[in-house]
């Protein structure tokens, strides 16, 4: 029985991978062709100024990762209780992130020796906000390995953020047009979310323990992790001229299209599937 039941998980976190990769493949190729246009509508040194701006916001992001996920598809049964506690957790984490980001705005361009780092941090720290703010239904149908509506949800994001931020960028040439391109990709993923996995928001702490294990254990290698990923642009920013930055950034993100379309939309579904055999060792060493 366990092991008609592992075969079935197994061909549906298949399915769950090709479906992934797919979507990824297909985003990441939005992502391609706005890279080329903006590239061509914007300057070097308008990128690597916004490259800088994100390091810190890619760090404090990283730093207080909440793998509220995680914690939610290990669960036998997702409770309204801890999608509650998932969206609280998410919104604590939001102001945290912003206010972070508020009091380290002005020291960061100090240390850059740019003002205008100022506002575009403040600016940009809304994507990581928004990004946090997803319905947290989602991991109900994450749990059951079924990832059609991650489909809509990152699709609808990168096509209004590419069209916006060519329209925007062709109208004004201002790297303006690559911080609210990066703003409006979540927003519009978040309420997505909400639309494809409806859920109510309300406000609780009830089921925190079984977040806190994940919370604790995780941070200090998140925040190394973070550090190591962005050393090479904090250095570059510091040291570097806007125009060099930028063009590195350029290559570099482009390097990193067949990673992050093809490798990391794997891990989810293999989660999902884990969860569904790991409490029983047997059936998890043949997974």
């Amino acid at each position: 029985m366990d092991s008609g039941t592992d075969g079935q998980i197994g061909k549906r976190t298949a399915a769950a991978a090709i479906w992934l990769v797919s979507v990824r493949l297909l985003t990441k190729s939005i992502d391609f062709i706005a890279l080329l246009v903006l590239a061509r509508l914007l300057t070097p040194a308008d990128f690597g100024l916004v490259a800088i701006a994100m390091t810190l916001i890619f760090i404090v992001e990283a730093v207080l990762e909440l793998p509220i996920n995680q914690a939610l598809v290990r669960q036998s049964a997702i409770t309204q209780s801890q999608l509650d506690t998932a969206f609280t957790l998410a919104v604590l984490r939001g102001l945290i992130l912003a206010a972070l980001l508020a009091l380290a705005a002005y020291p960061f361009s100090f240390v850059y020796g740019d003002h205008r780092l100022v506002g575009l941090v403040l600016a940009l720290g809304w994507a990581p906000v928004l990004r946090g703010l997803m319905s947290p239904k989602l991991a109900v149908y994450a749990r059951q390995i079924d990832f059609r509506r991650d489909f809509i949800i990152d699709l609808s994001g990168k096509v209004v953020s590419l069209a916006f931020s060519i329209v925007l960028a062709w109208q004004t040439h201002s790297y303006w047009a690559l911080v609210l391109g990066t703003v409006v990709t979540p927003l519009v993923m978040m309420i997505t979310s909400y639309l494809v996995a409806p859920y109510r928001p309300r406000l609780s702490l009830r089921d925190w323990p079984i977040f806190a294990g994940f919370a604790g254990w995780s941070t200090v290698t998140q925040m190394l992790s973070a550090l190591s990923w962005q050393a090479d642009r904090l250095i570059l920013g510091r040291f570097a001229t806007r125009q060099q930055l930028g063009t590195f950034t350029l290559a570099n993100d482009l390097s990193y299209i067949p990673e992050l379309a093809l490798i990391k939309p794997i891990m989810r579904p293999l989660m999902s599937a884990f969860a569904h055999v790991g409490d029983s060792p047997e059936r998890l060493r043949h997974a």
